[in-house]
């Protein structure tokens, strides 16, 4: 079998909201490769949508410590804090997130709710202001996010 085919097929399952199939699939993905960050974020983020932020919140740490270049298990880290009533945790994150990849308007847009959560409504309309200036941008340059995983 192909490497990859069991995050494939979980990521198939995710796309259509088949969560149990999904996890089931990455999990089978983690037998093979231990720490492989995408997994371990797909199951972050399905543990996310299903009201689970403390499950989560180890799964984003997990795919953060093996790859802390990867942008969007710090994402889900801060979303998991955001959902724990945790915000300064949370804008933690959304900053880290900001310097490794500062043209992502998803980030400034999280940041602000944390920043409004904070009582900090001032920094929070300033990152909203460069959501709007970035996310335009990437409308004509279809910027995408990402990082290069590793296995």
């Amino acid at each position: 079998m192909r490497g990859l085919y069991y995050f494939d097929l979980g990521f198939m399952y995710w796309q259509s909201a088949q969560y149990p199939k999904a996890v089931d699939e990455f999990k089978k993905e983690l037998e093979i490769s231990p720490g492989f960050t995408p997994a371990l974020y797909y199951l972050g983020d399905i543990a996310l949508n299903e009201g689970d932020a403390s499950g989560a919140l180890t799964y984003f740490q997990s795919a953060t410590a093996r790859n802390p270049n990867c942008l969007d298990p710090f994402l889900g880290q801060g979303k998991s804090y955001m959902r724990l009533d945790r915000a300064y945790e949370a804008l933690r994150q959304f900053e880290h997130a900001a310097l490794l990849n500062s043209e992502q308007p998803d980030v400034y847009y999280l940041m602000a709710g944390a920043y409004r959560r904070l009582g900090q409504t001032e920094k929070g309309r300033d990152a909203i202001g460069k959501f709007q200036v970035l996310n335009d941008r990437r409308h004509y340059r279809k910027l995408r996010p990402g990082c290069k995983h590793q296995r």
